[in-house]
């Protein structure tokens, strides 16, 4: 999963290559609308919702509000007390989702000692 998601150098996997189109159709439409991307990263871990970007993140930062999911009335899904950064461009969204990366919780399975459990 992680190959295909993130790839390696020379060989970008599905992620990379989002975060590329994605700058690159806003660009070429620029003229027609204005675009703002932000961006927030989140995991599930054992029933609990984990902000990856806030200090600190981890189920153990126990001082960090609770993240709520609720439904406006347009049917839209919000997430209560995420952090949600701005990002004008590849380069900074791609750090931002290394940042996030870096808070995931990881446990050791048999077959890999860097697996991903949530």
């Amino acid at each position: 999963k992680t190959f295909t998601m993130y790839g390696a150098p020379g060989n970008e996997g599905t992620t990379p290559r989002t975060i590329q189109e994605l700058y690159r159709v806003t660009a070429s439409q620029s003229a027609r609308f204005d675009y703002t991307i932000n961006a927030s990263m989140l995991e599930l871990y054992r029933n609990d919702l984990v902000d990856l970007l806030s200090k600190g993140s981890g189920v153990s930062a126990g001082s960090k509000k609770p993240l709520n999911i609720k439904m406006d009335k347009q049917g839209r899904i919000n997430i209560e007390n995420i952090v949600e950064e701005k990002c004008e461009g590849v380069q900074e969204l791609s750090e931002l989702l290394e940042r996030g990366m870096k808070q995931r919780t990881v446990a050791a399975t048999q077959m890999n000692s860097e697996s991903s459990r949530s």
